[in-house]
């Protein structure tokens, strides 16, 4: 194991023993918050802050660890986060390799960080604490290594502890219950883009329906109006034809007669 120790106060123990023994069909987590005291990771409190999950993922809220930091930095306190935790339900305690990567970043903002893993399916159902599956890790490496822990016992730090929760309690919650509410806001505002999409999308459509119909109309009419016009050419062109065909008549019928007029000179001239 690494030389880094852990000590975690029972509060926030037991938060997590009842975040993990109540869901055990999906993963949890969130953050530890605590301080670094010559190498000795201090947890004073953890915090729930799970965005979506599923039986073997969880994805934490990132807004809600802003506002834990910015509320950190507002007290002006050395408190900072320090890790983070998540639970395999019924699966055991270890580090995933996306755990591990995700180890690494922690480690990259404070080399200190811890992950902290919790298996609480068994102690769901028999309710003893040996059946409390939880240990913590850090990575060296490529390869993740237990970290040695304990359960803050002295007195005198437990009331000390207690007396900061106290006090940024009502701050954590506020924070939690903001994060909270951005979510439904963006909810909120979420379905009402989705309806103007839709009343918009159901407007557009009637518009081309229309748009359809008239196009659809025009070329109709257009249709029939060749039609018309080609019926009056042809209607044409049969009383041009008919009318060519009487001055063809005409014209042979009085060619005739000439011809008819002349054989009659003819036959006159040779009888005189």
């Amino acid at each position: 194991m690494l030389s880094t120790e852990v000590e975690i106060s029972p509060l926030a123990f037991s938060k997590i023993i009842d975040w993990a023994s109540s869901n055990t069909e999906r993963e949890v987590g969130g953050y530890l918050i605590g301080e670094v005291k010559d190498k000795r990771v201090i947890i004073k409190e953890a915090v729930f802050a799970v965005a979506e999950s599923n039986p073997t993922f969880v994805a934490f809220d990132n807004m809600i660890q802003f506002r834990i930091i910015e509320e950190l930095e507002k007290k002006g306190v050395k408190d900072a986060i320090v890790g983070w935790w998540h639970t395999h339900p019924g699966m055991g305690v270890f580090l995933s390799s996306t755990d591990i990567t995700t180890q690494k970043i922690y480690q990259a903002l404070l080399p200190e960080a811890v992950a902290m893993v919790n298996d609480g399916n068994n102690y769901s159902r028999t309710q003893k604490q040996n059946d409390f599956k939880t240990g913590f890790f850090r990575v060296q490496g490529a390869k993740a290594q237990k970290v040695n822990y304990s359960v803050m016992t002295d007195p005198n730090k437990l009331l000390s502890h207690l007396t900061e929760y106290l006090q940024q309690e009502e701050n954590i919650t506020n924070i939690i219950q903001s994060s909270t509410a951005s979510v439904a806001n963006s909810l909120k505002d979420f379905v009402a883009t989705k309806e103007l999409i839709e009343e918009s999308t159901a407007v557009l459509k009637q518009v081309l329906t229309e748009t359809y119909t008239t196009l659809k109309n025009l070329h109709q009419t257009e249709k029939k109006q060749q039609e018309e016009v080609q019926q009056k050419i042809q209607a044409l062109e049969r009383k041009v034809q008919k009318q060519g065909k009487l001055l063809f008549y005409s014209m042979s019928a009085a060619l005739l007669l000439i011809i008819l007029e002349l054989v009659f000179l003819i036959i006159l001239l040779i009888r005189s």
